[in-house]
């Protein structure tokens, strides 16, 4: 991760540019991640994150690094926001298609029945789908409200209505405090 970092910062940082508050509060949340797992019981468990959820510190810098490197880098138009909205589009019908009692493309096979409707779409567990929504949600329902023109507003609309969909559909408490 170091041997990472010292070349994107120093590219990030060449020329002058600057240090924005952003960068700032992701580099603390770098530094936290690390320092929590260099204090827990199990500093190679904690990094790797090899057992539980898996996502350890590693993931978390992995994350840091690519959000700072492609709001650097990446120029973004309204055009890439369209390969988004058709992952989102799938991800969330699959998520209604499955609460309907149907397992599309058989991503359900050999659950227990207990466990049938906690698992949606291609995130899985519930609570990982309202996580995933707490971050896609926001988006769509910004671009909604933003935009002027009346096919994209009706573009945007229809997204934002499919994944407010998948909220009713993980009904997990988490969707409500995440989003808020």
């Amino acid at each position: 991760v170091v041997l990472m970092a010292v070349p994107v910062l120093h590219g990030l940082f060449a020329g002058g540019r600057k240090c924005g508050k952003t960068v700032i509060l992701l580099a603390a949340i770098a530094t936290w991640a690390l320092l929590s797992s260099l204090l827990s019981l199990n500093p190679r468990l904690s990094f790797l994150g090899s057992k539980g959820w898996s996502v350890g510190s590693l993931m978390t810098l992995v994350l840091i690094a690519a959000t700072i490197i492609v709001s650097r880098y990446l120029q973004l138009n309204s055009y890439m926001l369209l390969a988004a909205m058709a992952a989102n589009a799938f991800i969330n019908i699959l998520a209604v298609v499955q609460s309907a009692g149907i397992n599309a493309f058989g991503l359900q096979n050999g659950l227990i029945r207990e466990q049938y409707y906690s698992y949606l779409s291609t995130i899985g567990n519930a609570n990982s789908y309202s996580g995933y929504l707490c971050l896609v949600l926001p988006l769509f329902w910004g671009a909604f409200m933003s935009c002027r023109e009346w096919s994209a507003k009706v573009l945007y609309g229809i997204f934002a209505v499919l994944g407010s969909m998948g909220i009713i559909m993980a009904n997990s408490d988490s969707t409500y405090a995440g989003i808020g």
